[in-house]
């Protein structure tokens, strides 16, 4: 890895839009069971 601060940037806002996409789908999944069951 280098160790440039923009690539650096890059990995970590990549990492926090993964986790801010798990999290949509999970509220997504609990709001469709409780719909559906």
């Amino acid at each position: 890895m280098t160790d440039e601060p923009a690539s650096l940037l890059l990995v970590y806002c990549d990492n926090i839009l993964d986790r801010i996409l798990a999290q949509i789908s999970a509220n997504f999944h609990v709001k469709y069971n409780a719909l559906y069951f």
